[in-house]
């Protein structure tokens, strides 16, 4: 195997101690093979592994000078291209404190990208003296920074060593030291490794935890306040009820900081909200936050239980009601064809009956008149009952023509009542693209800065940029709220949009009118905060991905849901005197009777039909009244001598003359009243059939005009 060896001095071999003997049977454990040695003596005269003699190890860093930083660039590279993990080998011989203060500070750090992981690699502290061995492994920065570490000197034997180690958990009160000197002496080499690093974290031993709470209304978190302090509000939602079982399965206590903010970075460097309790030391879970970049440079977090995706909520789509969904059912292009179709009709019969009149064969066949034409065409589309034709001709059209009117308005009417029972509805946005075009107004959720700043951070022209503009910060229920009404949109969590809608708005039933647009703009996992290298991050990890892989984060949303659903229906329920509990609302569904709005067209065509009708009965009276006068203008004069009266009938040619002498009385009788003129064949014959012929002024009796 490849062995790499960086040193910066010139190192002289020691004669081998206990301590430096059992070194290097620790790392040639083949449980650490393909990882790295990492070697910090405290001085040039520390004695220092035979590195003939190492075996397994890929490659060997050694770090005499602390300040030198090209020699933690060399440990970063090659950690980063040729090892699993890494075994840090520290030499304490002087000044304890200061010295694991200096080392600590060049493995750990910088906290994003330190030399070793606290929580991860493996620390093997070399001392001479017993009693340094107790106060290196009980220092702030070892004890509860390192997850796995061991203490060696040299025993009272020459060829003895001293180990021991220490269990955070074993005591509540204070870290415990452990011997394991004894347990090493029959050890074998395939046990070695899990007696010197034993895992003291599958119990806590009611070890108390701190935990900065969210207590505003959450999706993952529903707490109310007892007595002073946060409970858990039945399941409690779906992160703090992980939170209780992780406790339940780790035998750990907790007590709750509350907080009202997520934490968002303040302009003066500052985090506030959870983010800073967790930071700061103040608390050492943060129930619950968003896994965002920038947080990630200051804290860690856990094993997601949750993954959700920013989407919107809007209300149903308005409705269209138009007088011009009469010509809805069909398209342009299929009423080109019926008016097309139509016309043709119309003038096919104009040509059949004219070729009919030109045979000699009106008497045979129909003989309809343009109006009968037109009249039949018409009819047959609203009533398809018109003058039976006569003929066989005509009657082999009608058959042909009334199967195709019966087609074109049975489709019609069954697509227009389907129009009338669910008319079409306006366009609403699909994705936040479309959101940002159209005219809806926007909500926004606010849960401490990750959901504002992914919108404010935005690229310049790009519709979330626009969007954040729009923005309008809202309460949880608040937000939801305004999303039912007409043309207005909430952002928010799917999993929050879930909640509200289900337990909240909806029914007994969890049904509401809000739809959920879920969209991939924003996705991210829900976990716990912790402290950055957290030594129970691992042991926290495997609790809770176990939780979120068995399913259980699905179980306990639903039951929240149910459970927050039903709690607010007995409230309702008290507030209506209803002891049953479960409230008089219901599936707020949708009223399916046809009312005044769905028939606009039809009432527009009624409107259309009377003005017409109106219109045409003013303009006929208007005529009336015009040819009365130009017919009483024109009236015989009753002191003119009548001559002759010629009354011509339309089925005949002959004509009958009345003489004078005849109506000598009626003349005699009009010349007293002359406003009438009254002649006995009125009430027999219309004014079309008469002709009466007098002699004008100056013209003899007798002589026809």
């Amino acid at each position: 195997m490849l062995k790499i060896t960086l040193s910066f001095k010139i190192q002289v071999f020691q004669p081998k101690t206990p301590e430096t003997f059992f070194t290097s049977r620790i790392i040639n454990l083949k449980y650490f093979s393909g990882c790295t040695l990492l070697h910090v003596p405290q001085n040039f005269e520390s004695k220092v592994l035979d590195h003939s003699e190492i075996l397994g190890i890929a490659s060997i860093l050694l770090l005499s000078n602390l300040s030198n930083l090209k020699s933690k660039l060399d440990v970063l590279r090659i950690k980063k291209y040729s090892s699993l993990c890494t075994v840090a080998i520290v030499d304490v011989y002087k000044d304890v404190s200061k010295r694991i203060e200096e080392v600590t500070q060049l493995l750990t750090n910088p906290i994003y990208t330190p030399l070793t992981l606290p929580n991860q690699d493996y620390y093997i502290f070399r001392t001479q003296k017993g009693n340094h061995m107790d106060e290196i492994l009980q220092h702030p920065l070892i004890s509860f920074k390192f997850s796995f570490k061991l203490v060696l000197a040299s025993g009272s034997a020459s060829q003895n060593v001293i180990v021991k180690s220490l269990c955070l958990l074993c005591n509540p009160r204070h870290p415990s030291l452990i011997d394991l000197s004894n347990e090493i002496i029959s050890a074998s080499d395939a046990s070695l490794h899990r007696i010197l690093f034993p895992d003291f974290q599958h119990n806590f031993k009611g070890k108390l935890l701190r935990a900065s709470l969210f207590t505003r209304p959450s999706s993952t978190i529903h707490v109310q306040k007892v007595n002073g302090l946060y409970v858990p509000l039945k399941t409690g939602g779906v992160g703090l009820r992980t939170f209780i079982t992780l406790a339940e399965k780790l035998n750990f206590t907790y007590s709750f900081i509350p907080e009202t903010a997520m934490g968002i970075r303040q302009k003066n460097g500052t985090w506030n909200g959870i983010i800073g309790d967790v930071l700061h030391g103040r608390a050492d879970f943060g129930l619950t936050n968003a896994v965002v970049l920038s947080r990630l440079l200051v804290v860690d977090f856990a094993h997601p239980f949750a993954y959700l995706h920013l989407g919107f909520v809007h209300g149903p789509a308005l409705k269209i009601y138009s007088w011009e969904s009469i010509f809805w059912p069909f398209n342009p292009q299929m009423w080109m064809w019926i008016i097309g179709s139509s016309i043709a009709v119309i003038a096919f019969l104009h040509t059949f009956f004219y070729c009919t009149r030109k045979a000699g064969l009106e008497r045979d066949l129909d003989n309809w008149s343009s109006p009968s034409i037109f009249g039949f065409v018409g009819a047959s589309f609203v009533t398809q009952i018109t003058e039976e034709p006569k003929g066989l001709p005509m009657q082999w059209f009608t058959l042909s023509w009334y199967q195709f009117i019966i087609i074109i308005t049975t489709l019609y009417l069954s697509r227009m009542f389907e129009l009338y029972v669910e008319p079409p509805t306006e366009s609403v946005p699909e994705d936040f693209s479309e959101l940002a075009k159209s005219d809806y107004g926007i909500s926004m959720t606010y849960f401490g800065g990750a959901v504002q700043d992914f919108f404010q951070n935005s690229a310049d022209g790009s519709s979330h940029k626009n969007i954040s503009y729009r923005m309008k910060k809202q309460t949880v229920l608040g937000c939801h709220q305004d999303a039912q009404i007409p043309k207005c949109a909430c952002i928010a969590f799917d999993l929050v949009a879930e909640t509200v809608i289900r337990a909240r708005l909806g029914d007994k039933h969890g049904r509401s009118n809000l739809t959920l647009r879920r969209t991939a703009d924003f996705g991210f996992p829900f976990a716990f905060s912790i402290p950055k290298r957290w030594i129970f991050k691992e042991t926290v990890n495997r609790v809770v991905g176990s939780l979120f892989e068995c399913g259980f984060e699905l179980n306990w949303k639903f039951q929240t849901f149910k459970e927050l659903r039903r709690d607010r229906f007995m409230k309702e329920a008290a507030a209506n005197n209803n002891p049953s509990g479960e409230g008089d609302r219901d599936e707020a569904e949708e009223d399916l009777s046809l009312t005044m709005k769905h028939l606009t067209g039809a009432f527009s065509i009624l409107q259309a039909g009377l003005s017409l009708c109106l219109v045409n009965f003013v303009l006929e009276v208007c005529q009336l009244i015009f040819w009365r006068g130009v017919k009483n203008k024109h009236s015989i004069e009753p002191n003119l001598p009548i001559s002759s009266i010629t009354i011509a009938k339309r089925e005949t040619t002959a004509t009958s003359s009345i003489n004078t002498d005849e109506f000598k009385a009626s003349s005699t009788e009009s010349a007293k009243n002359p406003t009438t003129l009254t002649l006995n064949v009125e009430n027999m014959l219309s004014e079309s059939d008469c002709k009466l012929t007098y002699p004008p002024v100056g013209i003899d009796s007798g002589q026809q005009v």
